[in-house]
């Protein structure tokens, strides 16, 4: 299985967009990355207000709750 980007490289990206130093396709190209997984990090952070990770296998959980 491939390993998880960090939370330092998402947090990166993400302020950089904030920013407004490039698009989401721009940065995804800077970071070395791929769009969608650019695209789904900022969907994230649009959710929940983080830029961390959302925590492994409570996924289920946050959707009763409301934050995704």
């Amino acid at each position: 299985m491939a390993k998880a980007y960090s939370d330092d490289l998402r947090r990166k990206l993400l302020e950089a967009h904030q920013q407004g130093e490039g698009s989401l396709p721009q940065l995804a190209a800077r970071f070395r990355v791929s769009v969608s997984w650019a695209k789904g990090i900022s969907a994230t952070l649009r959710h929940t207000g983080r830029m961390e990770r959302p925590p492994a296998g409570r996924r289920h959980s946050l959707r009763r709750t409301g934050l995704l």
